[in-house]
């Protein structure tokens, strides 16, 4: 994330995650918001959470499963 980031023209990012997954989605967020704040600062825009139907692993109909969306953009003020 650090180098999306650091590129000029990327202002946003989406961290998306489902099922067992989440959690680890949640934690890079919050790692990257609270470990980098020298070097760049960002905030968490919008959390979207939700239930969408993936096919089951033996390809035999769908199940369904929690997924989450956290968009992260940079703080204004960083902004040139």
């Amino acid at each position: 994330m650090m180098s999306y980031f650091s590129r000029e023209e990327i202002d946003e990012v989406h961290l998306k995650a489902r099922g067992k997954s989440i959690s680890n989605a949640v934690n890079v967020a919050e790692q990257f918001k609270n470990r980098f704040k020298k070097e760049i600062q960002v905030e968490v825009k919008n959390v979207e959470i939700g239930t969408e139907e993936v096919p089951r692993k033996d390809r035999k109909g769908k199940i369904r499963m929690s997924f989450i969306d956290i968009t992260m953009i940079k703080n204004a003020e960083n902004k040139d």
